[in-house]
């Protein structure tokens, strides 16, 4: 849905503002912005939630003024349970402390529990969308979800909309994250 690639923007943006950003990949079932980064990704939020760093050695210089950023680490067989460990809580609170902004991008809302997990730890939620290819009905169903564990929801940014487009078509696969919860059917109405 672009969600990665919108975090990386909102983190540079702020930056760019002579802001202390930092971005934390916690995508770790499916990390990407150690890549979109350049950085090797042999360590980081995994590593430090193991328990085997502390959090400070897992931040790494993006080459970017005021932008550092916290790769997913190795591949983790339990996220969700990392995610939801007393050193998630303390690495929140020295994110708190030392950086002005944090922006984390973490897996999706519908597919698995990590994102719900997270969104209890930082100050608001922005779910987002992809133009054309999510439907109405999973973005209400990922803000349901949310604010049922009590997130803070700050709004959905809808991506890759093309200029002079009135509404969007529900066509063709709604992705990987998408397909189990809806059908055919629904995927190919027009909303307006």
């Amino acid at each position: 849905e672009g969600k990665s690639t919108t975090a990386a923007n909102t983190a540079l943006a702020l930056a760019q503002t002579g802001a202390r950003t930092l971005i934390v990949d916690l995508d770790m079932r499916k990390p990407s912005l150690d890549e979109a980064f350049g950085l090797a990704a042999e360590q980081g939020m995994s590593t430090f939630l193991s328990g085997m760093a502390d959090f400070s050695s897992q931040i790494r210089e993006t080459g970017l003024p005021n932008l550092l950023m916290v790769p997913a680490g190795p591949r983790a067989p339990n996220p969700a349970e990392l995610i939801g460990s007393k050193r998630m809580a303390t690495g929140m609170q020295l994110m708190r402390e030392y950086f002005t902004y944090v922006v984390i991008d973490s897996p999706p809302v519908l597919e698995l529990s990590d994102a719900m997990v997270v969104s209890q730890y930082v100050d608001g939620v922005i779910v987002v969308a992809r133009g054309g290819r999510t439907p109405r009905k999973a973005v209400q169903r990922a803000s349901d979800q949310l604010l049922q564990v009590g997130a803070k929801l700050l709004g959905v940014l809808v991506n890759n909309v093309r200029p002079g487009q009135s509404g969007y078509n529900y066509y063709g696969s709604m992705g990987s994250y998408y397909e189990r919860y809806y059908s055919d059917s629904e995927s190919n109405q027009r909303t307006a």
